[in-house]
């Protein structure tokens, strides 16, 4: 009870920020909000917005005030954190360099059946404050920006109880189940017209790589609009399960350095990503978001190369990535050991449908993600997902949306790994997404296993969840 006490405490102190920031539906948009390669905040505009000149790695993308939808958990989407609401409650004009906003998930989910647990009920929340200032409407140091954002986190053992490796609720991630932490801190430089980004500080590399949550970047316009491309809470939206467990992500943010680079002559929709972070989550059980930074022991590093098209008269996005992660040892998982683990990935994602071109981003996609390593002390050593989501169906609901997704893994299951796991788990999630007022969602889910990865899980599990999500 005291860990629901606190969640909800917290959540409901945001939440009424949430409520009264958003208030006036015509607010304008926030210059200074961020849409970093993978931002899934940034909505259609009621006109079309022309292309930017590299949309993949502008740090400086217009993110409105007032997103059309929001991934299942915004936290693993954005560096700069909501919608600068909060700033302007507090006095900040639109144009200020300064820049203050947050996010807040609450949730609560009662297991119905098998799993570890039945008849349980787990709560999981988050609030999240950041700020941000832009270095060249201050002191005229071009596209450059920084920021800091702190992190409160209480949550309950839903994936466990749940009978889930892979995790069916991405808001309750592993690790210490309360915790009050400064998450992450971070400068960022745009060059040669936004050909190149460059990244360091205290990162979330979950945001830009392997997520399978993120927009098209170069949605600009009205009738080529996707918000994020998927509303699913389970954690494979935005880890690749063949990574969990190695990349530092939320809520262990890891110090590192990140560098995009999107070259005019490659055209304004290829990208390639490279990062090299703290490995000590991955190598060494670490929570790095609650020790001293460091890069003086085993690394996490990863490249990804990526990009996006318009197909067909009615220029339907889609995009790809495909990426390769290697982690520094030594690895240990019970009797085993490694010198180091290794793993491929990608994704491929289409706009099927446009409901009403050229009058809003409502529409049908799909994506298909995959993901393998040999490694033999990782928790999982293959993977294939797919997903739908369904955007505005129907006209008086414009900010609504609904999906269905699928995550099957294959586990490291040797007994001298010492995991305890079954050969593999098969996860299936649907949920619906409904715009409350301002900037604040509700969406119910339900998420069945018929293949429960945990071992003493004692049946096919099925799981229901409620969430409250405020952007501010």
């Amino acid at each position: 009870m005291l860990i629901l006490d606190k969640s909800r405490n917290v959540f409901l102190a945001i939440l009424g920020l949430g409520l009264g920031a958003n208030t006036a539906l015509a607010t304008p948009v926030d210059p200074d909000a961020d849409s970093s390669a993978n931002a899934p905040l940034v909505a259609a505009s009621a006109e079309p917005v022309p292309p930017q000149s590299s949309p993949l790695v502008s740090s400086r993308d217009s993110s409105p005030a007032q997103p059309d939808s929001v991934s299942g958990n915004p936290i693993n989407e954005i560096h700069f954190l909501g919608t600068g609401e909060l700033g302007r409650l507090l006095g900040l004009p639109a144009e200020s360099a300064l820049r203050i906003g947050g996010v807040a998930v609450g949730n609560v989910t009662p297991q119905l059946g098998g799993g570890e647990q039945s008849s349980v009920f787990n709560n999981a929340g988050f609030a999240a404050l950041g700020a941000s200032l832009d270095l060249e409407k201050t002191i005229g140091w071009n596209g450059a920006k920084i920021g800091v954002a702190g992190l409160q986190y209480n949550v309950q053992p839903v994936n466990s109880n749940a009978g889930s490796v892979q995790g069916i609720n991405s808001v309750a991630a592993v690790g210490p189940n309360n915790r009050t932490e400064l998450y992450n801190y971070l400068f960022v430089q745009n060059l040669f017209g936004d050909q190149i980004q460059f990244m360091a500080g205290k990162l979330i590399p979950t945001i830009n790589f392997g997520n399978a949550a993120a927009q098209d970047p170069t949605a600009t316009e009205v009738s080529y609009g996707v918000p994020a491309l998927t509303g699913l809470n389970y954690t494979p939206a935005f880890v690749v399960p063949t990574m969990l467990g190695r990349i530092p992500g939320y809520p262990d943010s890891a110090l590192g350095f990140q560098l995009t680079v999107s070259p005019d002559f490659l055209g304004d929709r290829t990208y390639l990503s490279a990062g090299i972070y703290d490995g000590r989550l991955g190598a060494e059980g670490v929570w790095t978001g609650l020790v001293s930074p460091s890069l003086s022991g085993p690394l996490f590093s990863i490249a990804q190369i990526g990009g996006a098209w318009r197909h067909g008269e009615r220029h339907a996005p889609g995009q790809f990535f495909i990426g390769a992660w290697r982690q520094a040892g030594p690895l240990i998982a019970g009797s085993l050991t490694e010198d180091f683990a290794y793993g491929i990935y990608g994704q491929v994602s289409q706009r099927l449908i446009n409901f009403r071109y050229g009058k809003d981003s409502s529409g049908l996609n799909v994506f298909l993600q995959a993901g393998w390593s040999p490694s033999i002390t990782n928790l999982i050593n293959s993977s294939i997902g797919a997903g739908l989501t369904v955007w505005s169906p129907f006209a008086s609901r414009p900010r609504d949306s609904y999906g269905l997704g699928v995550s099957w893994a294959r586990l490291n299951d040797r007994t001298d790994a010492g995991f305890g796991f079954n050969s593999s788990e098969l996860m299936i999630q649907a949920y619906g997404q409904f715009h409350m007022i301002g900037n604040i969602f509700l969406q119910p889910t339900l998420t069945t296993l018929p293949l429960v990865g945990l071992g003493n899980a004692t049946a096919a599990s099925t799981s229901a969840t409620i969430q409250l999500t405020a952007l501010f």
